[in-house]
């Protein structure tokens, strides 16, 4: 078993939106903050979770259909609040990296490839290639900014087959509902098929030297609306993949969170922002 270690969460720009989205009770407008996670592993090296926002979401998003998207969740994006300034002010220099692993294929979750140049993508290759051949409307509806990873990239991908996930049998670990890959066989890093909210959306066990975390990404946009069991709003259910698959997987993770004393750590969850000024 290898762990993980120098785990930091990054904030890496952020869009905005009214609070409710979340299932809180409250229409005030929110920070949805594009966080980021950098790791060490002692053999394969450094390594992003996603890339948060970079400034060439706006030239990808200047025509129609997409610049639809920047209209519904307008981001804050400049030279601090996105990935490049953001890895500088945490002091991780972008060519000492050695991956980034793609949660899913939203813009603020791969925004900053650009600022990745010639770096290994790991990625879900055939949710990627599904939404690649849909029209521009129904990948706006997925969230997809096709200029976000053009296909010139493609020489940088490590492609991560889905048959690689399997049952997780021991509930010592994941509850047997999901399924998972062991990514670099060492149990440092198991991704895990979190479905609902975003073609191919992945989760992540982390095992660091701090103790295990659950990193769910977009599974829940606030951890305490997911353990409290209360479901989104009908206007937010309409922006995931599939909302019905979208509640079984947080009913899985709250009966998880029950079973378990693993901290589940989501993307634009507040409290994660603890992390965020807290780093490990």
């Amino acid at each position: 078993m290898s762990l993980l270690r120098n785990v930091k969460f990054i904030n890496a720009g952020y869009c905005s939106q009214v609070a409710a989205w979340t299932g809180i009770s409250s229409w005030k407008w929110a920070k949805f903050h594009a966080v980021v996670v950098y790791f060490e592993h002692p053999t394969h090296g450094a390594f992003l979770i996603d890339t948060g926002y970079g400034e060439e979401f706006y030239g990808a998003t200047k025509k129609f259909p997409y610049r639809i998207y920047r209209w519904l969740v307008p981001p804050t994006i400049d030279t601090e609040h996105c990935l490049a300034g953001s890895l500088k002010k945490a002091g991780i220099d972008p060519k000492q990296l050695d991956g980034v692993i793609l949660s899913h294929f939203h813009p603020d979750h791969i925004a900053g490839l650009a600022s990745l140049p010639k770096i290994p993508i790991h990625a879900r290759i055939q949710p990627l290639e599904q939404l690649r051949k849909m029209r521009p409307m129904q990948q706006l509806h997925h969230g997809f900014i096709p200029g976000l990873f053009p296909s010139e990239r493609d020489g940088d991908v490590v492609p991560i087959d889905e048959d690689r996930f399997r049952q997780c049998e021991s509930k010592t670990t994941l509850t047997s509902q999901f399924s998972t890959f062991d990514y670099w066989g060492d149990e440092s890093l198991t991704l895990v098929d979190l479905p609902g909210h975003a073609l191919g959306h992945t989760g992540f066990l982390l095992n660091t030297e701090h103790g295990r975390k659950f990193y769910i990404v977009d599974a829940a946009w606030n951890v305490e609306v997911l353990l409290q069991g209360k479901q989104l709003p009908r206007i937010a259910r309409r922006l995931q993949t599939g909302y019905d698959q979208y509640w079984k997987t947080q009913q899985l993770l709250k009966q998880f969170s029950d079973e378990n004393s693993i901290e589940l750590i989501a993307c634009h969850c507040p409290r994660t922002q603890a992390t965020v000024r807290s780093p490990e």
